[in-house]
């Protein structure tokens, strides 16, 4: 009679505790991808000012340890409504060294060959050049910051699902995946406590990785007006690490 009883109490115990997990398992998950997408959209959106710095790298995944090659170093600056300043450093351009495209109230600029500042012709063509030499970072966060930059935004990633969270240099993550309208999957690891992009991954159909990373991220931190005018005496930053 003893050892029944002592068998149905343990038999409690461990259903008590598998219930217990489920229950923190579900609590944790308790929001969506679709949610997740949606409360950063409005993070961004409603930012009065961003700043950041990053790097975009290629990964190629390896048995024992993965390769990295960084591609492209930048900085970010973003003052409501529309003041833009990109800045990025890109490894193996024609033209070494950091290249920049701002905006200072409704027109983008940028520098050509000589180092002098070129007003934008066509609505969104410097934006679209700057994005194509580094790997999309100039619009990824740009275009959620301001409907003045066109084109695909995270945001519009398909069938959004949360995958877990997780640890992103000390920072917890929902990490997010979701399929770019061309079909390759994105995966996203957006800040808990504030919902910003801090790590974004995308798989090509060769396999290839290539993740774009954010950090120092600031919002609604005073910015300096002159950092949206074109100084030929202002130091542009070394490479980002």
């Amino acid at each position: 009679m003893i050892r029944i009883h002592l068998l149905l109490v343990c038999i409690s115990l461990l259903v008590s505790s598998v219930c217990g997990q489920n229950s923190q398992h579900s609590k944790t998950l308790s929001i969506t991808g679709e949610q997740v997408i949606e409360q950063m959209s409005r993070a961004y959106s409603t930012a009065q000012s961003y700043s950041d710095t990053g790097l975009v790298q290629e990964v190629t995944p390896n048995s024992k340890r993965d390769h990295t090659k960084l591609i492209t170093a930048f900085n970010t600056y973003f003052v409501r409504p529309e003041s833009y300043r990109f800045e990025w450093n890109a490894v193996g351009e024609d033209e070494p060294g950091w290249k920049v495209i701002w905006n200072n109230g409704g027109m983008f600029f940028s520098l050509n060959s000589s180092g002098q500042p070129v007003r934008e012709t066509r609505p969104g063509r410097t934006i679209g050049s700057a994005a194509v030499v580094t790997r999309g970072a100039s619009h990824t966060i740009g275009a959620l910051l301001t409907t003045q930059i066109s084109g695909f935004r995270i945001t519009q990633i398909r069938r959004a699902s949360l995958l877990h969270q997780e640890s992103f240099e000390g920072d917890l993550c929902y990490v997010v995946k979701g399929f770019h309208p061309l079909g390759f999957p994105i995966e996203l690891w957006i800040s808990k406590s504030n919902f910003m992009l801090r790590k974004s991954r995308e798989i090509g159909k060769d396999g290839r990785i290539q993740e774009e990373i954010r950090r120092s991220i600031e919002v609604d931190r005073p910015i300096l007006p002159s950092t949206f005018e074109f100084n030929p005496r202002k130091v542009i930053p070394k490479a980002v690490a």
